[in-house]
């Protein structure tokens, strides 16, 4: 087992003029070890206990003055920050009153905002729409998320083939 370390006074002053240089206790340790060769050798949780019992581990106390005045700044910071940026306004709807042609296929609209439709309602994109606000069809969904219109013009029917 290994042998306790000693502290003698040379030793103990040392480590409260480290503590007071603001090393680390693994840092003190080092240099505890360094100096003093011929004793044992002392650990970074051996530094910290000798410190607690000096009473030079302890945390820091702050007065109550010390606390006002930082509260006191703080406050003096949240008042001179800038003020949050508005809301940015809402986008108003653009509708389309007439049919809409798309690749070659007429297709009525009801023309709603994608975020705005609700979910048994096609959410086709219109030519040139994209995003949250864009618009989408709207009309009833009966395949998936797509009327029967959208439906056919992203899967137009396929001829049957002729029997030979």
């Amino acid at each position: 087992m290994a042998k306790p370390p000693s502290w003698n006074a040379e030793r103990i002053a040392l480590a409260r003029g480290l503590k007071a240089q603001g090393l680390t206790a693994k840092q003190a340790a080092h240099v505890l070890n360094s100096s003093f060769v011929e004793m044992p050798t002392l650990t970074r949780n051996a530094v910290i206990a000798k410190w607690d019992r000096l009473g030079l581990g302890k945390p820091h106390i702050i007065s109550a003055k010390q606390i006002e005045a930082k509260v006191a700044a703080a406050r003096a910071k949240a008042r001179s920050a800038k003020p949050p940026k508005p809301a940015p306004k809402p986008i108003a709807p653009r509708l389309r009153a007439d049919p809409v042609r798309i690749k070659g296929a007429q297709v009525s609209l009801r023309n709603v905002r994608f975020n705005a439709r609700r979910a048994d309602e096609c959410a086709m994109f219109l030519p040139n729409e994209e995003g949250a606000h864009g618009l989408v069809c709207g009309l009833p969904a009966t395949h998936g998320a797509w009327c029967d219109d959208c439906f056919r013009l992203v899967y137009p029917p396929v001829a049957k083939a002729r029997a030979a």
